[in-house]
């Protein structure tokens, strides 16, 4: 939950991105060529890869919320790819 984060935000439009605006949030759509589509809006995040902080600081990685998802992402079963 972005807004409960300590360490999370929205990307903001006249900041964090050039185009595809949702009001104030930087928005992403995917849409494939058999008509799935995915979109939501793009955060960020501190991300730790490793077991010490001393030795892997966090960076901060865009990441995106997916809030809406159709067609093949609820159909197709997973495949391992």
């Amino acid at each position: 939950d972005v807004g409960r984060s300590q360490s999370a935000r929205w990307l903001q439009c006249s900041v964090d991105c050039a185009s595809d605006c949702d009001g104030e949030q930087c928005s992403y759509r995917e849409t494939y060529s058999e008509g799935s589509s995915i979109s939501g809006h793009w955060f960020d995040d501190l991300v730790e890869l490793g077991n010490s902080p001393t030795e892997n600081p966090p960076v901060r990685a865009r990441m995106g919320c997916h809030s809406n998802e159709n067609k093949l992402f609820y159909t197709q079963k997973a495949n391992g790819i």
